[in-house]
C-alpha cells in the first residue's frame, strides 16, 4: 500500500504524540515495513514553513524535533523529487500532494485538510482522514488473517 501523509499529520504527531493516539498510530504504522511511504520533497519545506510561520507551532515544536522527524522521513520513506505544479484543489499549496500521488500511483493521501478531503478521489488516489486510514489497515489485516 502506497501512502503520502500530509504535513498536518506530521505536525499533529509532533504536537501530541502521547495525547492523540490516532495520529501517532498512523505515523508509526507508515514507518513500518507494510506501508510504502512516499515523501514528496516539497513536504520538507511545507513542514519547516508551517512551524516557522506559526508562533504557536514555533513555541511547541523545537527545531531539533522537526529536523529529527525530517531525518526519519528520509530513511523510512521514499523521497520523491519535486513535481510540476497543477491547479487541482481549492488550496494551491496542497496540489503537490495530489500531483505526487497520481505520478507515483499512491493509494491514499492521509490528511485532516478539508480542501483535500472534499475531493475524495483524484485519478485513483483516495484522500482519507487518519481514522479512516487506520480502519482500512485494520480491515486489511483482518482479511489477510481470514485468508490464512
Amino acid at each position: 500500500m502506497k501512502v503520502i501523509l500530509d504535513a498536518n499529520i506530521y505536525i499533529s504527531y509532533l504536537l501530541s504524540r502521547d495525547q492523540q493516539r490516532t495520529i501517532a498510530n498512523v505515523v508509526e504504522t507508515c514507518f513500518g515495513q507494510e506501508i510504502d511511504l512516499k515523501v514528496p520533497q516539497e513536504l520538507f519545506a511545507d513542514l519547516r514553513d508551517g512551524v516557522e510561520e506559526s508562533k504557536y507551532l514555533k513555541k511547541h515544536i523545537s527545531p531539533a524535533e522537526l529536523e529529527t522527524l525530517i531525518t526519519v522521513l528520509t530513511t523510512s520513506g521514499e523521497v520523491l523529487p519535486p513535481s510540476e505544479s497543477a491547479s487541482i484543489s481549492r488550496d494551491k499549496d496542497d496540489d503537490y500532494l495530489i500531483v505526487q500521488g497520481v505520478l507515483h500511483n499512491v493509494d491514499y493521501i492521509v490528511t485532516g485538510d478539508e480542501d483535500l478531503l472534499t475531493l475524495g478521489h483524484v485519478e485513483g488516489v483516495t484522500m482519507i482522514t487518519p481514522a479512516q486510514f487506520l480502519q482500512r489497515i485494520k480491515n486489511k489485516n483482518v482479511q489477510t488473517k481470514e485468508k490464512s
